[in-house]
């Protein structure tokens, strides 16, 4: 009699029955459908129960289409937690029973925010749910319903999740085109400004082949026209992203190597910078495009970010684990800046000294165009010095003291140091080239998110962000080789670790506006992970610092300087 099975023999019979051969399954489902009510919660446990395998979770799906294959608003609400392989057995029942009731009930679900209490972990999963919700509308022919899901204050978790879970769900290209053509058509403010980035994210993981003929010149122009003229930085880099993965590499190359003023109306510009390279080297192997001293051009497309008030550390209950020197805060920045999209290259490195880093780049790199590694704190200062005289500014206009200056002060004793100013003075209100302040990288790595990385807190979507131990084969990459973050910046979380201006210092007990860290110390900081580094490493608010004499084989940066037209008040951080 059923009526006398205990909870826990009928969690014991559940789990025998998930664990039993694949193919003894239906026979097994057959025997204990007297019991199919009572075995219910358990199977809807292991359906959605991250820590059971992959075979117990997707039996759990085919059990669950057996015995509720009438309870489509049962099956709709599984569908928001299910993995692929689940979503692909549950998704016909549904689609085959839906109604109105469903449909709103799932655009419920993508256009609720996290509640803000709500912890780390949980958010997660949160955002999965959302995300799955948008790509079952999507899969019913809804599109209005599904943009909500791009909102995302200070948590881009659903905006993320939904890039990645559209194309294994069966949302076909065409469902995207038309959300990016409402998107598009809207009024400024309709919706999300984050919707276009996401929408050309999720469109690139589709070949342009997949592109009905009779949509894919215009959907090209469209994309084009973006990349060079819209001021949304995000839109801009992941334009760059798009357009790549459909072949269109020419196209960037073009648009990159045209000079772009900057703009208070454009969250991005571009600087041609013609250098002349350090001596040609005498090697027959030498690496440079060029061995002899003519001119090369190099271009540089800067992300601005507007003066104001932002939320920098991490949350106590941050996933990876934070470190005690994460303190979360606020601080005010006086002045815009811009940050570079990518890492400095060898390339530009060998311009800058070419016998140093012909030397380091056979160490920790195969080609020139790698983001550059090896690089001390002192060559990153002067690259800055350099890079801005070969612009034609002025040593008053210099970001960095002149090191010859007397108002420089004490300078290193050892020509492993560049026998540079010790406590290099910096004034950002100048226009030259320098280092991000610590709190600069971070707003900019952060682009008002919440999150353990500028794209979430899922550390299984690292990979398509960043270079770590689990990707790099335990080298660098080339900058832009990897998807952008929604303020389009690359490699902000992997690749190489990044200087910054700052010696180590309390991290909350610096001034409020304008944080250039300690007065003075040991050791400089450096920001972002590396190759080298695991997930932890990569986190936003992840904090390491050494000897700024330090020639670590993951040691980089990007080059900063402030921007001066951005009004001060379009900065707010209201997080």
């Amino acid at each position: 009699d059923k009526a006398f099975w205990r909870a826990d023999e009928l969690a014991f019979v559940t789990r025998e029955l998930l664990s039993a051969n694949p193919e003894y399954q239906p026979e097994l489902r057959r025997a204990l459908r007297p019991l199919e009510g009572r075995l219910r919660p358990d199977l809807e446990r292991f359906f959605s129960d991250p820590k059971a395998t992959d075979a117990q979770r997707l039996a759990a799906a085919n059990a669950l289409a057996d015995y509720a294959s009438q309870e489509t608003a049962k099956l709709a609400e599984l569908l928001t937690v299910a993995t692929t392989e689940q979503y692909a057995v549950l998704y016909p029942l549904v689609n085959s029973g839906k109604t109105d009731a469903i449909v709103k009930e799932l655009g419920r679900v993508a256009e609720r925010l996290p509640p803000g209490d709500m912890g780390s972990l949980e958010r997660i999963s949160f955002g999965q749910r959302r995300a799955n919700a948008a790509a079952t509308l999507l899969r019913f022919g809804e599109r209005e319903a599904v943009l909500p899901v791009f909102l995302m204050e200070d948590d881009p978790e659903a905006l993320t999740q939904f890039i990645f879970r559209c194309r294994p769900r069966g949302v076909g290209v065409e469902a995207l085109l038309d959300c990016l053509d409402i998107v598009s058509a809207a009024p400024p403010g309709r919706y999300a400004k984050e919707a276009r980035y996401a929408l050309l994210l999720a469109l690139a993981e589709y070949q342009l082949s997949e592109v009905p003929e009779n949509r894919r010149a215009a959907v090209l122009k469209q994309v084009r026209d973006w990349y060079a003229t819209d001021p949304s930085s995000g839109v801009h880099g992941a334009s760059n992203w798009l357009l790549r993965q459909w072949g269109e590499s020419a196209y960037v190359k073009q648009i990159d190597e045209t000079p772009m003023a900057p703009s208070a109306d454009r969250e991005w510009f571009t600087l041609a910078v013609k250098v002349k390279p350090d001596a040609p080297s005498s090697s027959p192997d030498s690496l440079l495009e060029s061995k002899s001293a003519s001119p090369i051009t190099f271009y540089y497309t800067f992300v601005v970010f507007p003066a104001g008030e932002y939320t920098i550390g991490s949350p106590d209950d941050e996933q990876p684990q934070r470190d005690k020197d994460e303190v979360r805060h606020r601080v005010r920045l006086t002045r815009p800046f811009a940050i570079l999209n990518r890492e400095v290259t060898f390339a530009e490195l060998i311009a800058f000294n070419r016998k140093r880093y012909e030397d380091y780049i056979g160490k920790v790199s195969e080609r020139p165009e790698s983001s550059g590694a090896a690089v001390h704190w002192y060559d990153a200062v002067q690259f800055s010095r350099w890079l801005g005289t070969q612009h034609g500014l002025s040593e008053s206009e210099q970001a960095y003291a002149d090191p010859d200056s007397p108002s420089s002060g004490p300078r290193e004793t050892d020509a492993a140091r560049n026998l540079a100013p010790r406590n290099w003075p910096l004034d950002p209100s100048r226009r030259g080239f320098r280092l991000p302040s610590e709190a600069e990288w971070e707003i900019a790595s952060r682009g008002g998110v919440r999150t353990s990385y500028g794209f979430g807190s899922d550390v299984g979507l690292l990979d398509r962000y960043g270079w770590f131990t689990v990707n790099s084969g335990g080298r660098m990459h080339s900058p832009l080789a990897l998807r952008p973050g929604h303020r389009g910046l690359f490699d902000m979380h992997g690749n190489t670790l990044e200087w910054v201006h700052d010696w180590y210092g309390d991290y909350g007990g610096s001034r409020a506006a304008d944080p250039l860290g300690a007065t003075g110390g040991s050791r400089r900081v450096y920001r972002g992970g590396g190759w080298s580094g695991d997930a932890a490493v990569c986190r936003t608010a992840g904090r390491f610092r050494s000897d700024p004499a330090d020639r670590g084989g993951d040691l980089g940066f990007r080059l900063a300087l402030s921007f001066v037209g951005v009004p001060a008040e379009s900065g707010q951080d209201k997080h």
